[in-house]
């Protein structure tokens, strides 16, 4: 289904199966303006994510069923089968090691916070996502202008 395109800008789909966390993560969300899409594992979010209209995809890591870096992988399989433009992927994880940060994005995230997700840390990674895509959107506008 066709959607407003400022409406797809705040929504999100936030990948999460503990209970209390998903629900905390949902009000932080909502709080800060965004619609909420949820899933309890990896493999409902890939096919929420099939419905399309994302702004972002929150993801936890270690799930049952598909985990977070297997969803991702799928995500971006999707996007490449469908030609759809690279939607951000902010891992959600308790994983703080050394390394751990780098092997997330070797999977195809884009951003990571660490658990328990305070406010202001979601804040910045959903700020930092926004403005990489304003970037890359500048990017493809001025490569179309000096084509």
């Amino acid at each position: 289904p066709a959607s407003n395109a400022a409406q797809d800008s705040l929504r999100q789909l936030l990948v999460e199966d503990e209970e209390v966390s998903r629900l905390s993560a949902q009000v932080m969300l909502t709080r800060l303006g965004y619609e909420v899409v949820s899933a309890k594992d990896g493999q409902a979010a890939v096919e929420a994510f099939r419905q399309g209209g994302f702004h972002c995809v929150l993801m936890d890591i270690q799930m049952p069923v598909m985990n977070g870096e297997e969803a991702t992988r799928a995500l971006r399989t999707l996007e490449q089968q469908q030609g759809l433009p690279r939607t951000r992927v902010i891992a959600l994880t308790a994983y703080a090691m050394p390394g751990d940060r780098e092997t997330f994005l070797a999977s195809g995230m884009d951003d990571y916070v660490t658990k328990p997700v305070l406010p202001a840390a979601l804040l910045l990674a959903l700020r930092r996502i926004k403005r990489s895509g304003q970037q890359r959107a500048k990017g493809q506008a001025d490569a179309k202008a000096h084509d």
